[in-house]
């Protein structure tokens, strides 16, 4: 078995990973993926695609290309030691609504990666703080939500969070 992951590119053959049986000389699957990782490996009995995350977690390809369990997916990433792959996922997840318990741990996931070296990133630390306003505001934590909101928006005018910033502060 092979896999290549080739570079981005405009095209349609930009940014996608593929695995090969090379036995049978045939490609198993071409995706685009969804997730990052640092290291990619095989198992070879099951035929998945392993891939593994900074900070030791792990999610698996089938030999469809389909995510083989996608809630292992996302624990991976929000346990990554790399905090652009904590707050993009966190806010994916965020987006799909979740269980009180889920947003509680994408919450505390959020607040780690500002330790992680988030709030040290001008770039990165408007998005950390939306992110957990979104938490905050999905778990009915309004004040908390407010207060991320108006220092995202002072460091970043443009993150996107006026309206919801104006709508908590009518409701609160």
């Amino acid at each position: 078995m092979a896999y290549c992951l080739t570079a981005n590119s405009p095209t349609e053959n930009g940014r996608k990973l593929a695995l090969y049986d090379l036995k049978e000389g045939v490609e198993l699957f071409a995706v685009t993926p969804q997730r990052a990782g640092e290291h990619i490996g095989f198992d070879e009995k099951s035929r998945q695609l392993v891939v593994k995350v900074s900070g030791g977690g792990e999610y698996r390809y089938g030999a469809d290309g389909a995510l083989v369990d996608e809630d292992a997916a996302d624990e991976a990433m929000l346990s990554s030691t790399n905090y652009t792959d904590v707050i993009l996922t966190a806010e994916a997840m965020l987006k799909v609504g979740c269980s009180t318990s889920e947003l509680e741990r994408i919450l505390a996931a959020v607040i780690g990666s500002r330790v992680l070296g988030a709030d040290d990133n001008p770039a990165w630390k408007p998005t950390a703080l939306k992110v957990q306003g979104l938490a905050h505001e999905a778990l009915g934590q309004g004040r908390e939500a407010i207060g991320c909101y108006e220092e995202a928006l002072r460091l970043n005018p443009k993150i996107g969070v006026k309206r919801k910033l104006d709508s908590l502060l009518k409701r609160l």
